[in-house]
Formats: C-alpha cells, sequence, structure tokens
C-alpha cells in the first residue's frame, strides 16, 4: 500500500489540498458576505442576525482565514506529526 503525501484521508475518502482550499474559501466569502450583510443593513433586519453572527459566523472567518494564509505550514505540520507517530 504506498503513500500519497499530496491528499489527506477523512473518512476513508481522500480530499486533495486544493479541495480544501476551495471549501475554506467558499466558506470565507460566505461569512464575509454575511458580516457585509449585518453592516449595511438596517438595524431593525440585522439585530436577529447578530448572536448567530458572534457565535458562527466571525469564528468561522477566523478559522478559514488562518487556514486559507497558513495552509501550507499547517500541513507541513500535520505530515510532521503523521510521521512521527508512526
Amino acid at each position: 500500500m504506498s503513500k500519497n503525501n499530496t491528499k489527506s484521508t477523512v473518512n476513508g475518502r481522500s480530499a486533495a489540498p486544493q479541495t480544501k482550499r476551495t471549501a475554506a474559501r467558499t466558506i470565507h466569502l460566505i461569512a464575509g458576505g454575511l458580516l457585509g450583510l449585518f453592516i449595511y443593513a438596517p438595524p431593525t433586519f440585522a439585530e436577529p442576525l447578530r448572536l448567530f453572527l458572534q457565535v458562527v459566523v466571525i469564528p468561522a472567518a477566523v478559522i478559514t482565514g488562518m487556514f486559507i494564509w497558513k495552509q501550507a505550514a499547517i500541513r507541513r505540520l500535520l505530515t510532521r506529526r503523521h510521521r512521527r507517530s508512526i
């Protein structure tokens, strides 16, 4: 059984780095759009969204932004840990 360093497995399925990057970008863009909606929407419309934005959207935007920014370093760190544990 050969190892393929360009793909990682999740639940037995492999996901290429490009697929992860595309998913992170999509989530990040959706989060940014929701934040823009909150900022520019009338207060009566935006107020019910406040808790959802604070608990879900802002953390998702931060996490995906960090992943997009440091994806190569994260991948190196995880593969290094995986090699040490084998």
